[in-house]
């Protein structure tokens, strides 16, 4: 690859980066965890999940002691709950980006040092 798509490739990522080192300066407040959804039925005969309708339950899994844990949210997820498990989601994936960004740039200044670097020749 020629040095100018090299340099042009660095500073894409550079740029992209910078912009998600900004949106990661200015967090809202977020809830750490995902959301995650049941269904099940009850065992009562007479009751709508014994027809196929089952009971829907919401749990937010959070992190404890390195252990997952499921907190009861209920039936439905509030909005602001919601939300704010989006928000921590996409704050993770923003600096998962970030990292991945960087091994990208690491890779390509080390081609463009070897694409223009040439060994030293020995002097007879």
């Amino acid at each position: 690859m020629n040095t100018s798509k090299l340099r042009k490739q660095i500073v894409d990522l550079n740029n992209e980066r910078s912009e998600l080192v900004s949106f990661s300066l200015k967090p809202k407040k977020m809830i750490k965890g995902k959301l995650y959804q049941s269904a099940r039925v009850c065992g009562n005969p007479n009751c709508k999940c014994a027809k196929g309708e089952k009971h829907i339950s919401w749990y937010l899994i959070v992190n404890r002691a390195g252990r997952s844990k499921q907190d009861y949210v209920g039936a439905t997820v509030p909005e602001n709950l919601k939300t704010q498990v989006d928000l921590y989601q996409k704050f993770k994936n923003t600096i998962k980006r970030i990292r991945a960004i960087d091994r990208e740039i690491s890779q390509l200044l080390n081609q463009l040092r070897d694409s223009i670097s040439k060994p030293m020749k020995r002097q007879k």
